[in-house]
């Protein structure tokens, strides 16, 4: 079921939507990088503590803080980033800010998140991956944050001289291969310093079991099926179809690796959407229900109670303080 045009407005209107395209802030962007180098301050538009809420829209991005100090509720946490501080957002919902030093500057690293799912995570034990979902502060070095720094300045400035360079006067496909070339260069140059960050990541989190195969495949497959279909889609079958496997059959393995059911990884996203919503908007409760693709408000509602023990109304009023 399509969301309605109420919904739809809502979703574009009350919301300071943050996509790869959006990060690039009007750049011209020629080479067509899966990731963006941006340089923040405090009067960045996105920031601003009286704006909208932000939502992430299929990008994860690493935030390093190089002054001053930020401040903002990230799907229902609060955090704080500070000088030498670098910060993960990945399938995160929604953040508001909430505090912005006059001098916080930050570099931060968009990745378009299809990308890092096809890419990157090839490397990780889905294990590992699902503790680094739920792990957004990274303590670094203070030489190592330095360097990544100096690295992703001097990466930024080279990207915007091949932006800028003509090359009309070489043959059309010598053209395309040196625009092929470079790209590559650059997407080598930024899988690099993510292996280098997981890295130091990795030593930090609690031993766990490292198991490889299959099995990892389809759990793996599954939180990326979750992340792009659960507005849409909340039955365990529906996954089990796109993987090719029996749902009895799903539900034991992620059980098995992840120690939640794909009922529970369903549920924990569509609620956390649902609480932004109702936190964070002024969207009805009808409107929410739409935008979540529930067949009406009072289905929306007695599923939101079953789950969290408020209605969607009472919780509502309960962040509100009434």
């Amino acid at each position: 079921m399509g969301a309605s045009k109420g919904s739809t407005e809502m979703n574009s209107t009350e919301f300071n939507e943050i996509t790869l395209a959006r990060a690039r802030q009007g750049k011209k962007t020629t080479l067509d990088l899966p990731f963006e180098i941006s340089f923040i301050t405090s009067v960045s538009e996105f920031l601003s503590v009286n704006s909208s809420p932000v939502v992430l829209n299929g990008v994860m991005a690493l935030l390093l803080c190089t002054d001053g100090y930020i401040e903002g509720e990230i799907d229902g946490e609060i955090h704080r980033l500070k000088k030498y501080d670098a910060f993960v957002l990945t399938q995160s919902l929604y953040g508001k800010i909430s505090d912005v030093s006059p001098d916080f500057k930050a570099i931060a690293v968009t990745y378009d998140l299809d990308y890092y799912f096809l890419h990157l995570d090839n490397m990780i034990d889905v294990n590992i991956q699902i503790q680094l979902a739920e792990y957004k502060n990274l303590s670094l070095p203070r030489k190592q944050f330095d360097e990544l720094c100096i690295i992703l300045k001097l990466m930024q400035k080279r990207i915007d001289y091949e932006e800028n360079c003509d090359y009309s006067f070489l043959p059309p496909d010598r053209r395309q291969i040196r625009a092929n070339i470079v790209k590559e260069m650059f997407t080598s140059a930024i899988n690099v310093l993510a292996c280098q960050l997981v890295e130091t990541i990795l030593v930090t989190l609690p031993p766990n079991p490292v198991r490889k195969g299959r099995k990892d495949e389809i759990v793996k497959n599954f939180m990326q099926l979750v992340h792009n279909n659960y507005q849409t889609n909340r039955e365990l079958k529906f996954y089990a179809d796109k993987l090719y496997l029996s749902p009895k059959y799903l539900s034991s393995l992620v059980k098995q690796r992840t120690h939640r059911s794909p009922s529970e990884w369903i549920d924990k996203r569509v609620i956390a959407h649902a609480k932004q919503l109702l936190g964070y908007s002024d969207a009805s409760v009808k409107q929410i229900a739409s935008a979540l693709h529930f067949p009406d408000q009072s289905f929306f509602g007695k599923y939101f109670k079953h789950r969290v023990g408020l209605s969607p109304k009472d919780y509502r009023q309960m962040l509100k303080g009434f």
